[in-house]
């Protein structure tokens, strides 16, 4: 009687095993490359399938990087590029139009919109219309997106980020940086004044930004869930990317230098230097920094660095 107890327990936790197996295997790929931080150096690279896709430094073109070479898949330049539902996603810089990659020629138009800083959740799609300004959204069902809305007519953003079911932008009156909660479907609410740029929020609810009200003495500016904000750093700086307890940033703005940093989110120690060359579009992946430096015959080309603790 032992001994069948014994087999029967075997059997359930096999076919546990095997269920969880399955429902992993099942599960769509995670969104590779959006990153709130990735939006500031234009979401130039992503990953799909293994390959990692990235905007060509010199021609724009959509290319598979191997080691500092880029191989193009298609004759059309891109950026914001993003891989949702197992599909890689592009904004063609010819027509600003957000495009599904196939084989590069006879890709699906998913907006005719001049579309900036597109991002998706679950279930829908985010953007910026360059034509009037406003935040669109878009459903995304039954393998196919529809019921474009515009969001508000009240206000327009410069640059916006979602994350945490929330929408964090700065608005095209340059009054400050607000955040809108989706799930509530309430009204935005003003978290900064004073011109920003690059919204970084980490997963649990802190909002990092550049403040650019002095361009002489920019800063980079933390607030927590509870409003207490606190300045991290103060300079020139750019290319400002959350990841995992660090804020990255190049000092490419400086016109000098440009080497690649990073500095605790909590401002708790000096910045560490991580590269000795000019860095630009920091765009951080699955532990992986990817950002453009110098090759061999000083030409731009995108390198990599693997993050430490």
């Amino acid at each position: 009687m032992k001994n069948k107890k014994k087999v029967w327990l075997y059997l359930l936790i096999c076919l546990l095993l095997v269920a969880l197996v399955w429902f992993l295997v099942s599960r769509k790929q995670p969104m590779k490359g959006m990153g709130a931080g990735n939006l500031a150096g234009m979401n130039m690279v992503t990953v799909t399938d293994n390959l990692v896709c990235v905007s060509d430094p010199a021609t724009n073109l959509l290319c598979v990087l191997d080691g500092e070479q880029t191989m193009p898949v298609m004759e059309r330049s891109a950026w914001f590029l993003n891989v949702y539902q197992d599909e890689l996603y592009y904004v063609s810089m010819e027509t600003g139009s957000l495009m599904c990659f196939h084989d590069g020629v006879n890709d699906p138009l998913i907006t005719e919109d001049q579309c900036y800083y597109p991002q998706f959740s679950k279930e829908h799609l985010y953007y910026i219309n360059a034509n009037d300004g406003y935040i669109y959204r878009m459903t995304y069902k039954d393998g196919a997106f529809s019921d474009k809305t515009c969001l508000s007519t009240d206000f327009g953003a410069l640059f916006f980020v979602y994350a945490n079911d929330k929408i964090y932008y700065y608005d095209n009156a340059e009054t400050g940086i607000f955040a809108w909660d989706m799930q509530e479907n309430s009204q935005p609410v003003l978290v900064a004044e004073g011109r920003m740029a690059y919204i970084n929020v980490s997963e649990d609810g802190y909002i990092y930004y550049k403040d650019i009200t002095d361009e002489n003495d920019m800063r980079l500016v933390r607030i927590t869930p509870m409003g207490e904000k606190k300045v991290l750093m103060q300079g020139v700086f750019d290319y400002i990317n959350y990841y995992n307890g660090y804020i990255y940033y190049s000092d490419s703005a400086l016109g000098s230098g440009g080497y690649l940093y990073r500095i605790p989110a909590d401002g708790s120690k000096k910045p560490e230097t991580l590269t000795r060359e000019w860095s630009t579009n920091v765009t951080i992946i699955d532990g992986t920094v990817y950002y453009v430096g110098n090759g061999g015959g000083g030409e731009r080309v995108w390198k990599t660095l693997a993050v430490t603790e």
